[in-house]
């Protein structure tokens, strides 16, 4: 934490790599447990222009998210030499399906009849879609016994996560495949750790991902675009088993636009996302055994 994830792939520090580069657990003297509070807040705020015909809420997805994890590692490897490491993580795609009975409410008598002539006020709806394959590469170097400089390059497969599937189980079944126009993301990302006393060490980093959408096709269900992030965090050993540790991340979205134009019955929605951001504050406790 503090890094924005720069070296994720190559960066042991302690038994959160678990989830983060699963073969640096070799690299760990002890066995572990880390345990860490992680409050969340988005900041994003739709404000509709002259140019929208729909009513309804503000769009206003601003709040503060609850979050946290735990890991444990258990050590059965000698301690290994440090100095410059390398890592490469691979995430196969994975299918998802859903399916569901959509509920229908303060449908106009027009659209009300129309839907129930085609049998769609009864009919299950079914999606399915991929999650994108990702690939990433991670270096780490020590410069000197207090200074330490990592990287990481990343793509993800989001183009494939935008073709989406959509069956209609009525009594004229029919199936679709929507294509959302997403793009294939890169991600890059440079860090460094500093040993200030030699209980305390602080970390920091930057890192930026490409948009998945251009402005053309972004809609209200996932208002995404390039983002940076910027951490700052430290770490305190207390002893040799016990370190406390707090992170923070600023991700940075920008001014989102997007324009949307879903037909007569559902109307246009125009309008921006404005100064889009979230708050990332860890505090984290790591035991070793």
């Amino acid at each position: 934490m503090g890094t924005a994830a720069a070296c994720w792939a190559a960066r042991a520090q302690d038994a959160g790599t678990v989830f983060t580069n699963p073969a640096g657990m070799t690299r760990l003297e002890k066995s572990e447990l880390l345990v860490g509070i992680q409050p969340l807040y988005l900041h994003s705020e739709f404000s509709p222009d002259s140019n929208t015909t729909t009513s309804g809420p503000d769009g206003d997805a601003s709040t503060w998210l609850p979050a946290g994890g735990l890991y444990y590692v258990h050590n059965l490897m000698p301690k290994l030499k440090k100095g410059t490491r390398f890592g490469l993580t691979y995430l196969s795609e994975g299918d998802l399906k859903f399916k569901d009975k959509p509920d229908f409410s303060n449908l106009g008598p027009g659209l009300e009849a129309a839907l129930g002539k085609k049998g769609l006020l009864d009919a299950k709806i079914k999606i399915d879609f991929t999650m994108p394959q990702a690939l990433a590469l991670s270096a780490y170097h020590e410069l000197t016994d207090r200074w330490a400089i990592m990287g990481n390059l990343g793509w993800q497969d989001w183009s494939e996560f935008g073709q989406v599937g959509v069956t209609v189980a009525s009594e004229d079944t029919s199936s679709l495949t929507v294509d959302r126009n997403y793009k294939d993301t890169w991600h890059a990302a440079v860090g460094a750790h500093y040993r200030v006393t030699d209980p305390w060490l602080l970390t920091a980093g930057v890192a930026y991902d490409s948009s998945m959408v251009d402005d053309d096709d972004r809609t209200p269900d996932l208002p995404l675009g390039e983002q940076w992030r910027f951490g700052l965090g430290a770490r305190c050993d207390w002893s040799e088993k016990l370190a406390l540790g707090i992170g923070y991340t600023f991700l940075w979205g920008g001014d989102l636009d997007m324009d949307v134009n879903r037909g007569p019955l559902a109307g246009r929605l125009s309008g921006t996302y404005d100064k889009v951001s979230m708050s990332f504050i860890n505090f984290y406790l790591n035991w070793k055994f």
